[in-house]
C-alpha cells in the first residue's frame, strides 16, 4: 500500500482513484462495509484509496501505524493520511474539495451517510455532492452499518473498551480489540510469584480497557521462520494495587510458554473480562487467586490443566 502524508495540500496525481473519506478509527464493520461497497465501484485501471485524520491530542481504537496494517488487508492501494492541527482545522470543505482533491484523478468519492468535515457539523453530505458535482466527481453515500438497531460506531466501541467489555466492542469490529508494543523490562514481580509475564510498553495512544484481568492471545511475528506465532494468556490491565504500583500497565502471562520476549514487538489481544481489579491484603492471597484466575483461563481454551513446559 502506497501512503502519502499529507500536511497542507495532497501531491499532485494522475492515478484514477476512488476515493474513501473519514477517520476511520477502529476500522469497524462499518467501515469494513463502506470499502465493500466502495470496491464495487473500481475499473481495472482505478485504485481504492483512503483519506483519513489522525490526531496526538487523543487516543484511538486504531493508533496510525495499527490503521495503516489494518487499511492494507481490506484491500486499500493508496492512503493520505492529514495529522489534524490547528491550521487543517480552518480549511474549510469548500476549499478542501475544489483547491485539494482537484490535484487528484478521482473518479468516485466515497462516504458514510454521516459524514462531516470537521468539529460541529451535524452533516455535509449535501454540501460535498454540490461541491463534487462542479468538479465531475460522483460521490456514493453509504448508509451507516447498524446492529441491533443501533448504528456501529467508533465512539460505542470506545466506550465498551473502557467500560471492559471487550467482547461487545469485538462484536462491532469484527475482531478481537487488540495493543501492539514493544516488551519491556518490568521489575519483575509476577515472575517472584511463579507467573512471568510480557508487560507491554509504547502503547499509550491506544483506548485503555478497564482496570482488570481478561482472557487474551499473544502474538509475535518471527521473521526467521517468516510466520506468525500466537498464544493465549491472561491479560492484567491496571495500576496493581497489591504490589504498588501507581501507574497503568498491560502485562501478559503466557500460558504454557517458555522464552524470552524482550524487547520484541507483540500484539495483546482482548478476549474476555474475567474479573475486576482487587487491592489484596497480601501476595499469598494475590497467587492464591492468580492461580485460579489461570485455571479458569484454561478451562475456557481448553487447555490441559497443568503447565507444560513452562
Amino acid at each position: 500500500m502506497e501512503y502519502i502524508k499529507v500536511t497542507n495540500v495532497p501531491p499532485m496525481s494522475k492515478e484514477s482513484i476512488v476515493l474513501c473519506i473519514g477517520i476511520f478509527d477502529g476500522l469497524h464493520r462499518g467501515h469494513q462495509y463502506l470499502f465493500q461497497q466502495a470496491r464495487k465501484l473500481l475499473n481495472e485501471d482505478d485504485k481504492l484509496a483512503v483519506w483519513t485524520f489522525s490526531s496526538l491530542d487523543q487516543t484511538s481504537i486504531t493508533p496510525i501505524a495499527q490503521k495503516r496494517d489494518l487499511l492494507e488487508r481490506q484491500g486499500i492501494q493508496k492512503m493520505y493520511e492529514v495529522e489534524v492541527s490547528e491550521a487543517y482545522t480552518k480549511i474549510t470543505l469548500e476549499t478542501f474539495t475544489l483547491e485539494h482533491l482537484t490535484l487528484l484523478n478521482v473518479k468516485y468519492i466515497v462516504v458514510g451517510e454521516g459524514f462531516s468535515f470537521g468539529k460541529g457539523h451535524a452533516s455535509d453530505v449535501e454540501l460535498l455532492q454540490q461541491l463534487c458535482e462542479r468538479i465531475g466527481v460522483q460521490v456514493l453515500i453509504v448508509p451507516l452499518l447498524r446492529r441491533n438497531d443501533k448504528i456501529i460506531s467508533s465512539t460505542e466501541i470506545r466506550e465498551y473498551i473502557k467500560n471492559g467489555q471487550v467482547r461487545s466492542a469485538s462484536q462491532l469490529l469484527g475482531r478481537n480489540y487488540s495493543l501492539k508494543g514493544i516488551v519491556a523490562h518490568g521489575n519483575k514481580v509476577g515472575r517472584t510469584l511463579g507467573f512471568p509475564t510480557a508487560n507491554l510498553d509504547q502503547i499509550d495512544e491506544y483506548v485503555a480497557p478497564s482496570a482488570g484481568v481478561y482472557l487474551g492471545t499473544v502474538e509475535r511475528y518471527d521473521p526467521i521462520i517468516e510466520q506468525t506465532e500466537s498464544w493465549n494468556c491472561l491479560i492484567s490491565a491496571g495500576y496493581r494495587p497489591t504490589v504498588g504500583g501507581k501507574s497503568y500497565k498491560v502485562e501478559a502471562y503466557l500460558l504454557d510458554y517458555s522464552g524470552d520476549l524482550y524487547d520484541q514487538t507483540i500484539s495483546v489481544s482482548f478476549v474476555e473480562r474475567m474479573r475486576g481489579e482487587i487491592n489484596f491484603a497480601s501476595l499469598d492471597d494475590l497467587i492464591v487467586q492468580m492461580k485460579e484466575d489461570e485455571r479458569s483461563a484454561r478451562e475456557a481454551f481448553g487447555m490441559p490443566l497443568d503447565r507444560q513446559n513452562t
